[in-house]
């Protein structure tokens, strides 16, 4: 008794061919740069305090929950600001990424079937 085959992986269509557009990723992380900048300049116009609200009990009651949740909302545009900062940071690397891998694979091919010899191997060496 034969044991039963395992089934065949399904074929798949050829793979797409990657294309990378170093430039574009460059000018996305610029815009992104820009519309970081004026989030920061707005910033500094909410970072003063709320203030009081008034004099009667509730009011001054309202006045410290309102500087609370004022504090609180500036410090996550700044938590968001540093975590933008960073995704801008990874597209600015990953485009560099891609312009060295560029560069290497056009000097690949360039010097594609030429003879390399080490530098550190010479030809009249005794062996």
């Amino acid at each position: 008794h034969n044991p039963p085959t395992p089934p065949t992986a399904p074929r798949t269509a050829a793979a797409s061919p990657v294309e990378v557009r170093r430039q574009q990723l460059l000018q996305v992380a610029a815009a992104m740069r820009k519309d970081l900048a004026q989030l920061q300049y707005s910033l500094t116009t909410l970072g003063v305090q709320a203030g009081t609200v008034g004099g009667w009990d509730v009011a001054q009651q309202l006045g410290p929950k309102v500087d609370t949740a004022h504090k609180n909302m500036i410090a996550g545009i700044k938590s968001y600001c540093r975590a933008y900062e960073q995704a801008i940071a990874r597209v600015e690397l990953c485009a560099r990424n891609y312009g060295k891998a560029e560069h290497a694979a056009t000097e690949a091919a360039r010097n594609a079937g030429r003879p390399v010899t080490p530098s550190n191997v010479s030809p009249w060496q005794n062996y």
